[in-house]
This record gives C-alpha cells, structure tokens and sequence, in this order.
C-alpha cells in the first residue's frame, strides 16, 4: 500500500476520465493506493469497469451525444457495490454519488447493501 490513504473513497464516474476522488475531492486509483490487497485482481478488473463509464461520459461529451445517466449511475452503482465487497473491511467509507440535481451520495457497506437502500429516482440498482 502506498503511504496515501484517503478518509472517502467517492466513487463518481463523471469528472475527466477519473472515477473515484478522496474526501478532498483529489483524483486516486484505488489499484495504486491498495497495490498489496489480497482482493488487487479483482479491484484491477472492478476498476476497469469504472473507468471505461468515465471515457464513455468523455466520448458523449466530445460528439455532443446526450450523456445516458441512468445507465451509467445504474452499472457504476453497481460496480462501486462489488468494489466495497472486494476491498473489504478497510475502515474507509465507500459511496456513490449520483448525477442527480443533488449530487446525491449513497453510502455502500462492505457486503454491498446500499444506504439509503432504495436510492431516488426509482432507479433500479443491485442489491447484495
């Protein structure tokens, strides 16, 4: 593990190619600040995922496509649930943020159950 562990991990496939930012709002990849987690291949393909949602944003935006919201909060909340299960119990917090007109952020356990566990805008989301 690197010497930087951020106090949140805010997982939010939207800002520039990145997916995750700390409490502080700064970039990180979570392969490089758990390098040496039992769980790396699985975080790696996890990660992949979040980061092929952001160059789909980033493909929208350069061909002026209206960007699939819905979709994309849909497979990202889904991804960060399997991201928290993977990384375990850590002692950081985990959620998701929405692209909602609130922002709104949604709390995600190491077994993958949601906070609030039924999100807004009647989006359906995995349940683990």
């Amino acid at each position: 593990m690197q010497d930087y562990i951020p106090k949140l991990i805010r997982i939010m496939p939207d800002y520039g190619g990145e997916y995750v930012f700390d409490e502080d709002g700064g970039v990180t990849r979570l392969t490089l600040v758990f390098e040496y987690h039992p769980n790396i291949e699985k975080i790696t393909k996890l990660e992949g995922g979040l980061l092929w949602l952001a160059d789909w944003i980033e493909h929208c935006e350069l061909l002026g496509e209206k960007i699939p919201w819905e979709r994309i909060d849909a497979r990202g909340l889904q991804l960060a649930q399997e991201m928290a299960i993977a990384l375990g119990d850590i002692g950081i917090p985990i959620v998701y943020q929405l692209n909602d007109k609130n922002r709104t952020q949604i709390s995600i356990r190491t077994t993958g159950e949601l906070n609030p566990a039924t999100p807004p805008n009647g989006l359906y989301y995995a349940d683990r």
